[in-house]
């Protein structure tokens, strides 16, 4: 986005941001020379109005010669000597200017010698004051250079995180589909020779399977309800393949349809749920598919009764490349506000369920 602001030609920095930096050091300056003649009263003969106005004149002499040794220092001199020139003309240049502000004669101050030690030492604090500034303002320097550079640590880091993370979302369609697709042809080739009714019914639900999912294999953002239209023609499918084994329902409701949900998740989970709980089962058995508002979240449970958990401890069907994948896009993308979870289904099977916030 660009800015709105004219940009400084120096720092780069749009001038309105420049100027509001500008006004918090003099602020700050201001305070601390405040500070210091207050510190200064018990030690010298002077009244706190006198002792203010010279902290104050040679505070901001010594800042204004610190500044720019801090911000453009010139290379080929060791840095040291150029803040203590900076600490030094600025302290004299300050003592100077308290002189002539008060209404003195600066030659009188050069040339008795209780007025030049008064001078001296003038100076003298100017430069110790300064020093600490110094370092102070040093020590801010540092800490945001640290601060900086720690944000783009961050920030490679979640572009790396989220590459990782589209990687994984195309390894995982390229496992899902040519398996999927060459199941459902054969088994469609086999049906129009034998149930011609039944092939019509797989062919429909492949149409609206591929209508819900071409969509979401160019993009990377999916809603709940393309996610769902397409695991339900997906389940439709392999109805007509499996027969009486397996039963199915599906429960959303109808607000959330619209809400951002990640693509290929829900799938993944539909995929395990048929692959590694009904199909190792003479049987078969069900799978339900639940969505809903959890605690500013969206749930989606997808349970099935199939040979569960402790059937499959210590396998890779248990927690699969799928699930796993699954696992690290979420940390990815929604960084530890998402989760994948397993649980135990009761008689037996697997519950699958992950949680998305809701405001995407």
């Amino acid at each position: 986005m660009k800015s709105h602001y004219p940009v400084d030609s120096l720092t780069g920095l749009p001038s309105l941001m420049r100027w509001q930096q500008a006004v918090r050091v003099g602020i700050q300056t201001l305070l601390f020379n405040s500070v210091v003649a207050l510190m200064l009263l018990p030690l010298l003969d002077n009244s706190y109005p006198d002792l203010w106005i010279s902290a104050q004149v040679v505070g901001f002499s010594v800042l204004g010669c610190l500044l720019p040794v801090l911000h453009w220092s010139p290379p080929g001199r060791p840095r040291i000597l150029q803040l203590a020139g900076a600490l030094i003309g600025g302290s004299l240049l300050g003592t100077v200017l308290v002189v002539l502000i008060k209404g003195r004669e600066l030659s009188l101050f050069l040339e008795e010698p209780r007025y030049l030690a008064s001078f001296a030492l003038t100076a003298s604090l100017g430069v110790v004051v300064g020093a600490i500034a110094s370092l102070v303002m040093a020590g801010k320097a540092r800490i945001a250079v640290a601060e900086k550079e720690l944000m783009r640590t961050e920030a490679e880091r979640q572009k790396l995180a989220r590459q990782t993370a589209e990687a994984q979302l195309q390894v995982l369609k390229a496992q899902i589909e040519p398996h999927f697709l060459f199941n459902t042809l054969a088994n469609l080739r086999y049906l129009i020779g034998k149930e011609p009714g039944a092939a019509a019914g797989m062919l429909d639900n492949l149409i609206e399977y591929l209508q819900a999912a071409m969509p979401r294999m160019r993009g990377e953002t999916s809603t709940l309800g393309q996610e769902i239209a397409m695991s339900t023609a997906y389940l439709n499918i392999h109805k007509i393949r499996m027969g009486k084994r397996l039963e199915f329902s599906v429960d959303a409701p109808t607000h959330l349809l619209e809400k951002s949900f990640p693509p290929m998740m829900l799938i993944t989970l539909i995929e395990n749920a048929l692959k590694h709980g009904l199909g190792p089962l003479p049987e078969g058995g069900r799978v339900d598919l639940v969505a809903l508002a959890a605690h500013g979240n969206i749930a989606v449970c997808v349970a099935d009764t199939g040979k569960g958990l402790a059937s499959t401890a210590g396998s890779d069907s248990a927690w699969g490349i799928g699930l796993t994948n699954i696992s690290g896009r979420l940390a990815a993308i929604y960084a530890g506000r998402a989760s994948l979870s397993l649980s135990a289904n009761s008689p037996h099977g697997t519950i699958a369920r992950i949680e998305v916030p809701l405001d995407g």
